[in-house]
C-alpha cells in the first residue's frame, strides 16, 4: 500500500490556500472516515433541460493514512505524515502517478509523484513534484466533494458501537501466528509487543486483521501480506523476496523473476512460487477474508496444521495453495 514520506517535518512546496479546499476539510475527512480506502466514479450534471450531460472527473481510488509519525531506517530518517493519496489505477505499490495531500504543522500541501515497479518507499521523498495544472487541482477538489458524500452517508457512530470485540483468544492467536511466521525470537518479540501496544478499539476499522495488517504496514513491520489480484507477479515475487531474506535467511531461497505482462493471479503463479518454498520446508497460506485481495503468510510446513488453526481463531478460514482460485472472489 503507498504511503507518504519525508525527510523532515516541513512542507517541501507552498500550502494550499484555496476557500474550497482547506484546513479544516481535510482534518474532517480524517477524522470521520470509517474506513482507509475508498472507490469513487466520475459524476455528472444535466441540463435543465436534460439534455446534456457535463462529466465531473474524480480519482478512482483514495487512500486516507493516519500517520503523523517518524522512522528510522538503514535508508535513512523519515516522516510520514496525516494525509490522503489519489490515483486512477492501483498497478504497483506505489502507483505509476499519483498525487496527494499531506498535512505538515498545521499545513496542508498538494504533490505529485510518479512510482512504479521498482520505486522503493524511500525513495519517494526525493520524487514528489509541486502540482500545477488547474485540471488535476479541480480533479482533486470534485474528489474531496465525493468523499466527503461517501463518508457523510456512511453510518459511522452505527459501526463503531457494533465493532465486535477482541477476546482473549483472538489476542494469543495472533501472538501464536507472530511466532509460527517470524522464528527468530528478537524479531518475533519486536512484532508482539507491537501488536500489544495496539489501540483495543481499533478506531475506524472494523476487522481486527485488517487493523492489524496494515498498523503493521505503516511501521514496516509486516509478514502478513495483502496484494491486489491484478498486481504483477514480479512485484508479489519482491514482496515474498524480501520477506525470506528479512525472517528465513538462512534458507538460501531465490525466487526467479516475471514478466511484466504476468499478473499474481494467472494460474501457476503461485503454484510455482509455493512449491520453491515447499523444497526448502516452508510455504504460503492463505488466510481467506472473501475481499478482492490475496492474503497470506510465510511460514514452516510443518506447522501447517498448528497456522490453520491459529488463523481460524483469528476469524478466518486458512487455506493451502493448493485450495487457491484463480483469484481471491471468483
Amino acid at each position: 500500500m503507498a504511503r507518504i514520506y519525508y525527510h523532515k517535518k516541513e512542507l517541501a512546496g507552498l500550502p494550499i490556500k484555496d476557500d474550497d479546499l482547506h484546513l479544516s476539510l481535510f482534518n474532517y475527512l480524517l477524522n470521520n472516515a470509517t474506513a482507509s480506502k475508498f472507490k469513487l466514479q466520475d459524476s455528472y450534471i444535466t441540463s435543465f433541460w436534460g439534455f446534456k450531460r457535463k462529466k465531473i472527473p474524480c480519482f478512482k481510488e483514495v487512500l486516507i493514512l493516519k500517520d503523523d509519525i517518524f522512522y528510522n531506517s538503514p535508508e535513512g530518517s523519515f516522516y510520514l505524515p496525516n494525509g490522503i493519496i489519489f490515483y486512477d489505477k492501483n498497478d504497483f505499490n506505489f502507483p505509476s502517478k499519483f498525487y496527494f495531500i499531506s498535512q505538515i504543522n498545521n499545513q496542508i500541501e498538494l504533490r505529485k509523484c510518479n512510482g512504479g515497479q521498482h520505486v522503493k518507499w524511500f525513495q519517494i521523498p526525493e520524487l514528489h513534484k509541486a502540482v500545477k495544472a488547474p485540471n488535476i487541482f479541480q480533479k482533486i477538489k470534485n474528489t474531496l466533494i465525493a468523499l466527503k458524500g461517501n463518508i457523510d452517508a456512511a453510518p459511522s457512530k452505527k459501526i463503531k458501537k457494533e465493532l465486535p470485540p477482541v477476546s482473549k483468544l483472538q489476542e494469543e492467536a495472533l501472538r501464536k501466528l507472530v511466532k509460527y511466521c517470524i522464528p527468530n525470537p528478537k524479531a518475533s518479540t519486536k512484532t508482539i509487543n507491537f501488536i500489544n501496544a495496539l489501540k483495543k478499539d481499533r478506531e475506524n476499522y472494523y476487522s481486527l486483521l485488517y487493523f492489524v495488517i496494515t498498523s503493521l504496514e505503516d511501521h514496516l513491520l509486516n509478514f502478513i501480506v495483502r496484494i491486489d489480484w491484478k498486481l504483477e507477479a514480479e512485484y508479489v515475487r519482491e514482496e515474498i523476496q524480501n520477506i525470506l531474506n528479512k525472517h528465513y535467511p538462512n534458507r538460501n531461497i531465490q525466487l526467479p523473476s516475471y514478466e511484466k505482462s504476468i499478473i499474481i493471479s494467472v494460474e501457476g503463479v503461485f503454484k510455482d512460487l509455493d512449491d520453491l518454498l515447499r523444497k526448502k520446508g516452508l510455504q504460503l497460506s492463505f488466510i481467506d477474508t472473501q475481499s478482492d485481495e490475496y492474503i497470506f503468510i510465510i511460514h514452516k510446513t510443518a506447522d501447517e496444521k498448528k497456522v490453520k488453526s491459529t488463523v481460524h481463531n483469528i476469524g478466518y478460514p486458512c487455506h493451502s495453495r493448493s485450495q487457491l482460485t484463480a483469484s481471491p472472489n471468483s
